[in-house]
């Protein structure tokens, strides 16, 4: 019986040593929290943070976007047909194409009957 409760003893002190150790790692991160939200700044968790960062590349089709696409985004969505396309960003004409096709896929736009590829991508990228 002196065995059973000495061993209860000393897993209950390693127990306590462990919280004690977390807890001293977490305080210093809570009170700079709480100091940052006291003088009126806001206090992020870094992990929650990472996850809206992901979650937002998720759910905003245009990040995924080239820099070349999204200018050729752009021009399309100012009215300009491809040919407009190939003299104002000096590219050409199967570079037009092959980004208005990278940008439909990335977008997801398929190709409907009864829809403009074209318009739709520049809805999405006008919203």
């Amino acid at each position: 019986m002196d065995d059973l409760l000495r061993q209860a003893h000393e897993q209950s002190g390693q127990a306590l040593n462990e919280q004690r150790e977390v807890a001293w790692r977490v305080y210093p991160k809570f009170l700079d929290a709480l100091e940052r939200v006291a003088a009126g700044r806001a206090a992020f968790d870094p992990e929650v943070v990472r996850q809206l960062l992901a979650r937002s590349n998720r759910t905003d089709p245009l990040s995924r976007l080239t820099e070349r696409e999204r200018e050729v985004l752009a021009e399309m969505a100012q009215g300009h047909t491809n040919t407009a396309v190939v003299r104002r960003l000096h590219i050409s004409v199967s570079a037009v194409e092959k980004h208005c096709n990278a940008i439909f896929d990335k977008l997801e736009i398929r190709g409907t009957v009864g829809y403009s590829r074209r318009v739709l991508a520049v809805l999405r990228y006008l919203n």
